[in-house]
């Protein structure tokens, strides 16, 4: 209970991992009348600094992708414009966006033609963008097919097939 009311938590991590004093976290799972995590590496974090009679209140809901807004692309058939990838998340070192940029970099300089448009906003958008132009778009010869802006989801969605979720940790 806190200030007087009950209340569930969900915790989709890594942040609160990383000082499980600075956001209170053992105290939240104590008080919470439930815990929905996201995966079960999340669970096995909480039930590290929890002892175990809070156990039994955390409940593993994964997040996923409707698969009747985001159509897959059928497996071999290419796309016209080459490869298009929509990340959409907070740009932020610890879901990944670096990776999956280092991997385009890879693809893009064995002749393979990609678009990676990245949603979102944080503190990483100027690292992310300076990547992108100094090594991303450096290792490509074709045109520039990789951008780093921010812009609205629901445009962005409409015209990537293949939406992707980098992250540094496996959240399995």
């Amino acid at each position: 209970m806190a200030w007087g009311f009950t209340y569930s938590l969900t915790v989709h991590g890594p942040d609160e991992f990383y000082d499980v004093e600075k956001f209170y976290l053992r105290q939240k799972v104590e008080q919470a009348k439930f815990i929905l995590c996201i995966s079960n590496f999340c669970r096995s974090q909480l039930m590290r600094i929890a002892a175990p009679e809070h156990w039994d209140k955390m409940r593993v809901v994964r997040l996923g992708v409707d698969l009747n807004v985001f159509l897959p692309m059928p497996p071999g058939l290419e796309p016209d414009l080459g490869l298009e990838i929509l990340c959409v998340g907070r740009l932020v070192p610890s879901k990944g966006q670096l990776i999956l940029l280092r991997a385009c970099a890879i693809l893009l300089s064995r002749g393979r033609e990609i678009r990676v448009r990245m949603v979102g906003d944080g503190p990483d958008l100027q690292h992310l963008q300076s990547f992108a132009e100094q090594e991303v778009f450096r290792r490509s010869s074709k045109e520039q097919r990789a951008t780093t802006r921010r812009a609205s989801f629901w445009d962005a969605r409409t015209s990537s097939p293949w939406p992707v979720l980098p992250r540094v940790f496996q959240l399995r």
